[in-house]
């Protein structure tokens, strides 16, 4: 059994979302984990995970919902979370075609802070 943990830096781009997927692939590729499970938790109040395309139309209608529904209650039932869970096949992260975990930074100007990248499973052996 192998286990991994990294901090990850957020700097958000201009419309508040980053793309996680690269860091925690390398986190996965770093462990050499050839089965498991990684967990990508948020260290901020204002910063969100979601899984979903990197597109930047749904970028912008996620952005304008999140303006008008939720900025009240700092959540996103449903839609965002605090930490996802993702499972590790063959040595790579399980996700759908265009799937990537994108984190949503609602307050730009706040800490660099950002999450944590936890990897557990077996090695190819």
């Amino acid at each position: 059994m192998r286990f991994i943990s990294r901090y990850c830096g957020v700097d958000p781009q201009s419309d508040g979302f980053v793309d996680l997927t690269p860091q925690i692939q390398e986190v996965v590729d770093e462990a050499g984990i050839h089965a498991g499970r990684v967990t990508v938790s948020s260290t901020r109040p204002d910063c969100f995970l979601l899984i979903n395309e990197n597109e930047s139309g749904l970028r912008k209608d996620f952005a304008r919902l999140w303006q008008r529904s939720f900025a009240e209650v700092q959540s996103g039932p449903g839609i965002a979370h605090s930490s996802v869970v993702l499972p590790i096949i063959k040595g790579t992260l399980w996700t759908g075609a265009w799937q990537r975990v994108l984190a949503f930074v609602t307050d730009k100007h706040t800490s660099t802070e950002g999450v944590v990248i936890q990897a557990w499973g077996i090695d190819p052996e």
